[in-house]
């Protein structure tokens, strides 16, 4: 920047420090982990969740960000009358691999639907958890308004069998279809959900339009949130929320970081 100031830096993300990206990167771009606790609760009463049944293990809730996010998710499901159930699974990170979590899994889930019916959203913090949460929700019928990673590609083609072409694997409206109507057969429509397009997918594909846009049009004013957000639905078509990002220290918040959360669908 010091010898070539016309250059934009711009990231998609790379999950460093936000407050020493800000610092040196021009315009910043990430998912909002922690707003999705809120997003996903609230998807969940949507859905007529009366429990929401949280699964994660001591590792992963030591990560500042997943510990934020479950402290969302639980004073929002609380503020809108759900009963709050945490569980904590074996820990793949320092025990036998994923084998043992996914068994408790196997055998927890059928207990916990016994005991609080199938208006119940279930919520794991780790991707493998999800070929056996989503293989339960077919078989007991209770929800999943979203995975930790939410994307058509996680779980569903695996557990619902789809045979999915090369071709075919990044047009995810055609998975979407998939997977709705997999969802249809096992009478379960609105009931599962998740974003209509990977976030690993939207934002470097969102990154390389903007920095376009940026460039080709000047008078864009990036900064300006619902601007970011109109450029996304102009672009891919899908309804997505930025906000400037709040450093925890202070909660000043940071003018060149952006995050970002994709309205969710349900099959």
């Amino acid at each position: 920047e010091e010898t070539r100031p016309d250059i934009i830096t711009m990231t998609a993300p790379i999950w460093d420090d936000p407050v020493l990206m800000s610092k040196y990167v021009d315009v910043n771009l990430d998912t909002d982990w922690v707003k999705r606790g809120e997003a996903i609760a609230r998807k969940a009463n949507e859905m007529g969740a009366k429990t929401i049944i949280h699964y994660s293990f001591p590792t992963h809730l030591a990560k500042e960000v997943i510990s934020q996010r479950k402290d969302m998710m639980k004073k929002t499901s609380e503020e809108l009358g759900m009963k709050w159930v945490e569980v904590v699974t074996p820990d793949p990170q320092t025990g036998n691999g994923t084998g043992p979590m996914l068994q408790f899994l196997r055998e927890d889930i059928p207990r916990q639907i016994t005991k609080y019916g199938t208006e119940t959203n279930i919520f794991g913090t780790n991707c493998p958890m999800y070929d056996v949460i989503i293989d339960e929700a077919l078989k007991k019928k209770f929800m999943v308004a979203e995975q930790c990673c939410p994307t058509p590609m996680q779980a569903y083609p695996t557990v619902m069998s789809l045979e999915i072409s090369d071709q075919d694997a990044w047009n995810f409206e055609k998975v979407n279809q998939m997977i709705r109507e997999k969802a249809a057969a096992a009478g379960m429509t609105g009931r599962l959900g998740g974003w209509p397009m990977p976030a690993t997918v939207f934002m470097p594909q969102y990154a390389v339009e903007l920095a376009k846009k940026m460039i080709e049009d000047p008078s864009f004013d990036y900064k300006n949130t619902k601007n970011l957000d109109k450029f996304a639905k102009d672009t891919t078509g899908y309804e997505v929320s930025f906000s400037r990002f709040k450093a925890k220290a202070d909660g000043e918040e940071l003018d060149n970081y952006y995050v970002m959360i994709m309205d969710s669908i349900l099959y």
